[in-house]
């Protein structure tokens, strides 16, 4: 995306119209927020380009109704970042050098992680000192102060140090627990939960992209396995892929192979024969994984699988559409029960001629609600009038106030937002209840959230039920 698409910041359009924008509105200033995710690549969702939009003209119409923050307003900068983090790293650069860009909402677990290393090397030149926030983001490595690795600059990013590193998304590990709760929820005739092929073993076949989203997934998933202190203990293998691979001409088939045990009944990393899994578990972009299903299907392929959050995408419906019928899996909610999740999808439908919102849309929406409540809070607390004035590090340190515990509650909507900003301007502690649930970061910038179990029914994602990451680490299973 070249300057002049940047500069075009936000898009007011049938959303303006639904908010009653007005046409002679007074000049006001502004202050830009990045957005760098994908628009083109693997990942590529256009409601999350929306998503991010409604959130800042939804914004933009509750400061005129404020008495402080009338005189200004948000500008978003989108940039594409091709699910590519060399891409993401250079649009993100240009979004904060040509649009003054305050803070940068991200995508995918790499292109997070590169862009918050850029503050971490030896150049001084390249600091963006900007807070950024993933609404994507899955790894549990990222914003863990544990996490290691060869290369010193990516391990202090990912223990995100410096602080700059937020997520509105959960990371993996509390969904790699559902997922064998699910997988292990019954018994079969061994006695041995989850053995549904009846070999007197629980056996999984993992499938990810070997990079920092699919190992972290993988590695959740191991330790998941283990805590479940099965007799026997239960298998996992993995059989890792490349995420540049090209989905359309790649043989899945001799993967297939290798997943199902089809060869010789062993595991491809291993010869000690331990029989076909009892289901396998993809762990890819959704491009990726609609071309593994579309082959293993029309292969007649009989292990079932059970899919991660990224199959819960337009673009994989899109592909197989009914095909996938009977197809299970886990994602985080698409939009978390009451108020804050109706408002927003009403909005968004409503600007997007009837289209319901996609998985990550309110993840997406909320995470530019956050930044934006953050840099009011930030303007009251610096006594700044100028939004221009603002530095990252400001924005940084107020992220957390955006949900304090006893605050009073603000949810989605033009109302909400000018009800925020009158609070803000008047010293009062907010708690930000968003679309996708509660943005309550912890020390280390991470969110909980709540967890469903869908299945693909007459060509759509249907829950089945729901777990709650939020009330408690172990996920209960709700009604």
């Amino acid at each position: 995306m070249g300057t002049t698409g940047l500069r075009n910041g936000v898009l007011l359009g049938t959303v303006c119209a639904l908010l009653a924008c007005g046409s002679s509105e007074p000049k006001r200033a502004a202050l830009s927020l990045g957005a760098v995710i994908d628009r083109t690549g693997p990942r590529a969702t256009a409601s999350w380009s929306q998503s991010i939009r409604l959130a800042a003209d939804v914004a933009n119409q509750g400061l005129l109704a404020s008495m402080a923050y009338a005189g200004m307003k948000f500008e978003i900068a989108l940039a594409d970042s091709n699910s590519d983090p060399i891409e993401a790293v250079k649009h993100g650069r240009e979004v904060f050098r040509e649009n003054g860009a305050k803070a940068l909402i991200t995508d995918s677990s790499e292109d997070d992680i590169a862009l918050n290393m850029l503050g971490y090397d030896a150049d001084p030149e390249n600091d963006l000192n900007v807070p950024l926030i993933c609404m994507a983001c899955t790894s549990p490595s990222i914003n863990n102060p544990t996490a290691t690795s060869s290369d010193p600059v990516r391990q202090e990013a990912l223990r995100n140090s410096g602080k700059w590193n937020f997520r509105a998304l959960m990371n993996s590990t509390p969904q790699a627990n559902v997922l064998l709760q699910i997988a292990t929820a019954q018994k079969g005739p061994t006695g041995v939960p989850g053995d549904s092929n009846r070999d007197g073993q629980f056996k999984i076949a993992v499938y990810y992209s070997a990079d920092s989203f699919g190992s972290g997934f993988l590695q959740a998933l191991k330790s998941a396995a283990a805590a479940l202190n099965l007799m026997p203990s239960a298998i996992v293998e993995e059989l890792p892929f490349d995420p540049k691979l090209n989905p359309d001409t790649y043989n899945w088939s001799a993967d297939i192979d290798k997943l199902t045990d089809a060869i010789n009944g062993t595991n491809p990393n291993s010869p000690l024969l331990d029989g076909k899994p009892d289901l396998i578990i993809d762990v890819a972009p959704p491009q990726f994984s609609a071309a593994l299903m579309r082959v293993y299907l029309t292969s007649g392929g009989s292990v079932p699988f059970l899919h991660i959050h990224n199959f819960r995408s337009t673009s994989v419906l899109r592909q197989l559409g009914s095909e996938l019928d009977g197809q299970e899996g886990t994602s985080h909610v698409l939009l978390d029960n009451g108020e804050s999740g109706q408002v927003f999808a009403s909005l968004l439908a409503a600007a997007q001629n009837g289209i319901a919102p996609a998985f990550e849309d309110s993840n997406s929406f909320d995470a530019t609600n956050v930044l934006m409540l953050a840099s009011l809070i930030a303007m009251k607390q610096s006594g700044l009038s100028d939004p221009g004035a603002l530095t990252g590090s400001q924005i940084r340190d107020a992220i957390p106030r955006t949900s304090e515990p006893g605050g009073t509650i603000i949810r989605t909507g033009v109302d909400e937002f000018t009800k925020a900003a009158n609070l803000i301007a008047a010293g009062s502690a907010i708690n930000y209840e968003g679309a996708s649930g509660p943005m309550d970061f912890d020390a280390n910038g991470n969110v909980l959230n709540r967890l469903a179990h869908w299945q693909v029914t007459g060509g759509a994602f249907v829950d089945m039920a729901r777990y709650d990451c939020v009330a408690s680490v172990s996920c209960p299973l709700r009604p």
